[in-house]
């Protein structure tokens, strides 16, 4: 159980596709170690006011970036979530991706606050959320939070959470320009395929049990399919990489 989740981060994590970023994620208490495409813990209690994993973003490109920070919900915890920068907190609460409405601006080896947190709200919590450093819609850089109490079954959970991403395969991915999705069902309408903010791209009708799709108007980049049931629910979304 706890390989298949994992391996699943893993494979959600794959650094690919960004930017030769010259951006370093550190956290407050190791300034000189980068955890920029690493996955992380931020252990409380469900007493806790928050459960937080406190960072900081280094700019090394050798000139002023504005950046914003976007999150993916890959387990939900059902609890109130939030990103703060240097100025405020969002709550993202209740939305799968989110990206926080201000840009902030950091010099050429500034630092700025980069801090995601939940609220367990006196309750056994576990959850996965990927956070990216985003650059006029470019992701620079990324980092996986898990947020649990220390006495949560979190694996159980997650296990179950995550169920879903084995219900259609796809493949090649990376892709180029075509890709094959199998395992689908007489139930599933659609497939959408969003960017990585979130937008929608593409989406193509279901009306087999597989589907090729043509990826020539996707540029470079990292992108997730999900498919729509008929019931209008959504499957949990897999990463593609497009490679031209």
């Amino acid at each position: 159980m706890i390989k298949h989740i994992l391996l699943f981060i893993a494979l959600l994590s794959l650094s690919v596709s960004f930017a030769q970023s010259g951006v370093k994620i550190v956290h407050i208490s190791d300034l000189d170690t980068d955890i920029s495409g690493t996955d992380v813990e931020a252990v409380g209690d469900p007493g806790d006011t928050r459960i937080y994993y406190d960072m900081r973003v280094i700019n090394l490109t050798g000139s002023t970036i504005d950046i914003r920070y976007q999150r993916q919900r890959v387990a939900n915890s059902d609890r109130d979530d939030e990103i703060c920068d240097e100025n405020l907190c969002y709550s993202a609460t209740d939305e799968l991706w989110y990206i926080t409405p201000a840009v902030i601006s950091v010099d050429h080896e500034d630092t700025t606050l980069f801090k995601p947190q939940i609220d367990p709200a006196d309750l056994e919590s576990c959850g996965i959320h990927v956070y990216y450093i985003v650059q006029d819609g470019t992701m620079l850089d990324s980092v996986t939070i898990t947020f649990r109490t220390t006495n949560s079954s979190c694996f159980l959970s997650l296990d179950e959470e995550m169920a879903s991403n084995d219900d259609f395969n796809m493949y090649p991915n990376p892709s180029k320009n075509n890709l094959t999705i199998e395992k689908l069902r007489a139930t599933d309408s659609a497939v959408l395929i969003f960017d990585a903010l979130g937008k929608q791209v593409m989406s193509s009708v279901i009306t087999s049990t597989s589907k090729d799709l043509k990826l020539n108007t996707l540029n470079s980049g990292i992108y997730f399919v999900r498919v729509l049931s008929e019931n209008g629910t959504l499957s949990e979304p897999k990463k593609l990489i497009v490679r031209k």
